[in-house]
């Protein structure tokens, strides 16, 4: 199993990032960096599309409900964090 996690438009990370944490423009590459014994180019290809289908848009809202979840998942409380995140 490969695990990933893969950040969309703009986002920006503030530290380094940790092994299989990828923007989605480098998604295709990174599952592709494995032997073909893990995924077959068709399986990237279909999960990529996945993704692209499923995902939430890029909007505030978004961005709004993601930092609630976060905070709640986290314990984090304060009113600061509230505001649109900015992965760097």
């Amino acid at each position: 199993m490969i695990n990933v996690v893969s950040f969309s438009g703009d986002a920006e990370f503030k530290s380094e990032r940790p092994t299989g944490v990828v923007k989605s423009n480098e998604l295709r590459g990174y599952l592709e960096s494995f032997s073909r014994d893990a995924l077959s180019k068709d399986e990237v290809y279909r999960l990529a599309g996945q993704l692209q289908v499923y995902r939430l848009p890029e909007t505030d809202a978004t961005d709004i409900k993601h930092v609630e979840y976060l905070n709640e998942k986290h314990g984090i409380k304060r009113k600061e964090d509230m505001t649109r995140p900015n992965i760097s």
